[in-house]
């Protein structure tokens, strides 16, 4: 059984009018000839299909695209999509009812998010040669997972993420697990990712395969079952981050052999200078691959992998205090960036909201007080 997985895809904004165009246009013929020879081929659907304009509450940019979008992603050779992302219900109940309408108008299977949890939860099934593959897909809880009788995507939750792979392995003989999750723009996997990675395996995976980093990062065989930490993006233009690891993706492909799963990667270069997805050249090719063997050491080792993420911690430091601080007056975060001003928390306030968020009981609470209802609308 030979499957294709790809990163995130989002064919709105910079990318909304090539959509228009045949996809042989944008995307390299090598690439959509190896979707179309897999018996499965995935890519993530990072937004949803709508001309609904109310957006959900929730901090950073909402993001949808138009219907045609699928149409593109299945001229591709695309099967399935993948939907839980932090960004699929970013136009509330109404843009997932329409994503969802336009994959079933077009036969274009999808798992990850649904009309409820039961329904987002619901692995993709395919059967080839009397063997079956099923498919989870799971995501960080920002603002579109659902724990109930909502809409939404499957959420990371470990207790339960066990469950639904050990229910999928009394229906299948491979279990694809594709996680939607991770720090943005940095390339390693935090040592929290890597051990839950890894419970997925230990769990009954026999892949897992990562994208949101929108950057490539290395792997690892864990107990002879990959684990591929991010594949970046697939198709996702970005003005401001033009020639950088941003652009930079690739795609996985797996074969499952009996009880063993060979994989290799197709690097390529996406909207670097403009929107197409093309297949670097074989030096170039070989030159990625160095540096994903770099990558793998580090994922390798706890330690180097404890100092790297401690090193990036630091220099986003600004960056999350700032979250934290009661206000949004930039004037008063540069002064505070330089020390020139004082945190608004108190340092025994500071005790209290640290046990808060560590505490899980506390968490419980503090969750269910902060919940906006109208995220869900």
């Amino acid at each position: 059984m030979k499957m294709v997985v790809a990163g995130d895809f989002f064919g709105g904004g910079l990318a909304a009018d090539a959509m228009n165009q045949s996809a042989s246009t944008f995307i390299d013929q090598e690439l959509i000839n190896q979707f179309k020879a897999a018996d499965v081929a995935i890519l993530n659907l990072e937004s949803p299909l709508t001309e609904h304009n109310k957006t959900i509450i929730k901090s950073g940019p909402a993001i949808k695209a138009n219907a045609v979008v699928a149409n593109r992603i299945k001229e591709m050779g695309i099967t399935l999509v993948t939907l839980a992302n932090n960004h699929i219900m970013d136009f509330g109940n109404q843009g997932l009812r329409d994503t969802l309408a336009t994959l079933d108008s077009i036969g274009l299977s999808f798992t990850g998010a649904g009309f409820n949890q039961e329904h987002a939860r619901k692995p993709y099934i395919l059967t080839i040669a009397n063997k079956k593959l099923a498919v989870l897909n799971f995501c960080e809880n920002e603002w579109s997972t659902t724990h109930g009788s909502y809409m939404g995507a499957n959420p990371i939750n470990e207790i339960e993420n066990f469950y639904q792979i050990r229910k999928a392995k009394e229906q299948a003989d491979y279990i694809l697990v594709i996680a939607h999750g991770g720090h943005e723009r940095y390339p390693l996997p935090s040592p929290r990712i890597k051990r839950l990675y890894r419970f997925f395996a230990d769990a009954g995976a026999s892949a897992v395969v990562a994208h949101h980093t929108h950057c490539t990062s290395g792997y690892e065989v864990y107990n002879n079952i990959p684990i591929i930490y991010g594949l970046g993006n697939f198709l996702f233009a970005n003005k401001a981050m033009k020639k950088t690891d941003w652009n930079n993706g690739m795609t996985v492909t797996l074969n499952f052999e009996t009880d063993l799963c060979t994989f290799d990667f197709t690097h390529f270069d996406q909207c670097k200078d403009q929107v197409s997805v093309q297949v670097v050249s074989v030096s170039e090719t070989k030159v990625r691959n160095e540096k994903i063997k770099e990558l793998n050491k580090i994922i390798a080792s706890n330690d180097q992998l404890k100092e790297n993420y401690q090193r990036w911690l630091s220099s986003n430091f600004r960056m999350y205090s700032a979250y934290l601080e009661p206000h949004a007056n930039r004037y008063i975060q540069y002064l505070q960036n330089r020390k020139l001003f004082p945190s608004f928390w108190a340092r025994r306030k500071r005790t209290y909201l640290l046990n808060l968020i560590r505490c899980e009981a506390h968490r419980d609470a503090v969750i269910s007080l902060l919940e906006d209802e109208n995220s869900h609308s």
